[in-house]
């Protein structure tokens, strides 16, 4: 079975909503205490992919730039595409679905219509029966196959992909994870305005780069070994440091985001990076996400010295029982000890928990508002987690009966798709709302913010975030 060649494809985010739609993490951006725009990266590989392949790409990232339904059908006319990519969350895949509707509505079988997400690594069958008006989906981190597709390869021997074919839904073997990240092409920047996408402290234009993929950790809600692995695979130092030269100079761009599984783990790697940025007189700012027990002194003292100026932590609980029961794999010490030491480096400290595991309890959330408030870190979330398909969570609340099934309407991390084993999804929305207040509204946080921030437009970002948590926190 072969499709015919694709000449014209556009690549989006539905107009369903701003929702980070990273793999790993999926949500309404107001979920998020402190939240900042992303560009869509696997969209931009994925377009790059198919621009190798002679085809004319439309990126368009709807949330954004504040597209409504109504802009989304003026391009399908005006554009007239052969492919549709749209990126979806779980949360959201209903409303998401919707963009592949008016395409086949307006564009017929003219249109293939696919889908990526995370969601489709476990799901894909059962969602290709579900919606008539979806012919494909992307399983798996990567996108390269999207180029075999668009040049009109045997669609049966092209791994990776979920399709119909007439009335069958098929799947092809999975594709094999990526192991020499630098053959990843550049993101396509240039097909969108990357000055939108935004620090929310200074505004400053910010680039995200795909620098490691992979954990071996075990932790049960997380879906990285679904999509990444265990094995930690990063871009070489060199092509990491080609990548910032390129938004440097090309766009402009000198603040960036490390996106990473675990960015810290290989501190070979971390400090050999850390050294060519230095090397390179890059003036570049810089933020990264690691594990408390990946963290000393010696990375630490690099990555200030080579820009990074905040990074983010997965504490997920106070309780130790919590942290054992999840397989986290540190201890509340190590907790202490990375951030204290991360802050005696001047580097920003955000701290992430989650509550409404199926062994929370009152005692165990309380516990972990306390620690987080007990923490010094700059900034603070409670998520309420989230069964995500495939993951072993999913398994627990399933075989326990906690799974609720109600739809949470895309807010994953702020509503209750369960109910613990002591605490319904109504105690638990309220216990997560109790703890962001308690946390931004302490005066000691506050009178510390305000004194240590040197910027008066940060101070009144800072203000107006807060704000609008508050507010959102209020209302809901």
């Amino acid at each position: 079975m072969q499709h015919p060649m694709i000449k014209k494809a556009l690549l989006c985010n539905p107009p369903t909503g701003l929702y980070v739609r990273e793999d790993r993490c999926q949500s309404s951006v107001d979920d998020f205490a402190v939240s900042f725009s992303r560009p869509p990266m696997d969209l931009l590989t994925a377009a790059a992919y198919l621009e190798s392949a002679g085809v004319q790409v439309k990126v368009i990232d709807y949330p954004i730039t504040k597209g409504t339904w109504s802009t989304y059908i003026d391009d399908l006319r005006s554009f007239h595409p052969d492919l549709l990519l749209i990126s979806i969350t779980t949360p959201t895949l209903s409303k998401d679905m919707k963009a592949a509707s008016i395409a086949k509505n307006i564009l017929g079988n003219g249109v293939l219509t696919c889908a990526k997400g995370a969601h489709f690594s476990d799901n894909d069958i059962q969602i290709l029966n579900d919606y008539d008006e979806l012919d494909m989906v992307f399983r798996g981190e990567d996108l390269c196959s999207i180029a075999n597709v668009a040049r009109g390869e045997t669609i049966e021997k092209i791994p990776g992909i979920t399709y119909k074919k007439k009335s069958l839904v098929l799947r092809n073997e999975s594709a094999d994870l990526i192991q020499d990240l630098d053959q990843l092409p550049m993101p396509a920047l240039h097909l969108i305005d990357n000055s939108i996408y935004v620090r929310p402290d200074n505004n400053r234009a910010t680039a995200h780069i795909d620098t490691n993929r992979g954990c071996p950790g075990r932790c049960i809600y997380c879906l990285v070994p679904n999509i990444h692995g265990r094995r930690i695979r990063s871009k070489s130092t060199d092509r990491v440091i080609e990548e910032i030269e390129r938004c440097v100079h090309e766009f402009g761009i000198s603040s960036f985001h490390f996106k990473a599984d675990t960015f810290t783990w290989n501190k070979k790697w971390v400090l050999d990076l850390c050294r060519k940025i230095i090397g390179r007189k890059l003036k570049i700012e810089w933020f990264c996400n690691s594990r408390v027990d990946t963290i000393d002194e010696e990375r630490l003292v690099a990555m200030k010295q080579a820009g990074c100026f905040a990074i983010g932590f997965g504490i997920e609980s106070g309780s130790q029982m919590i942290l054992d029961k999840i397989k986290k794999g540190t201890t509340l010490n190590q907790c202490c000890d990375a951030i204290n030491l991360t802050k005696k480096h001047g580097i920003q400290v955000y701290s992430y928990f989650m509550i409404g595991f199926p062994w929370d309890t009152i005692s165990t959330v309380q516990e972990t508002i306390d620690f987080a408030c007990q923490l010094k870190s700059d900034f603070m979330d409670i998520f309420i987690a989230y069964p995500f398909p495939g993951t072993d969570f999913e398994s627990i609340v399933k075989k326990e009966g906690l799974l609720l099934g109600g739809g949470v309407d895309g807010r994953a991390y702020s509503q209750a798709e369960l109910k613990t084993r002591h605490l319904s999804a109504e105690e638990l929305v309220k216990m997560r709302k109790q703890g962001l207040i308690r946390f931004y509204t302490r005066p000691s946080y506050v009178v510390r913010k305000i004194w240590t921030t040197r910027s008066p437009l940060t101070i009144y970002n800072y203000i107006r975030h807060g704000m609008k948590l508050i507010l959102n926190l209020m209302k809901r």
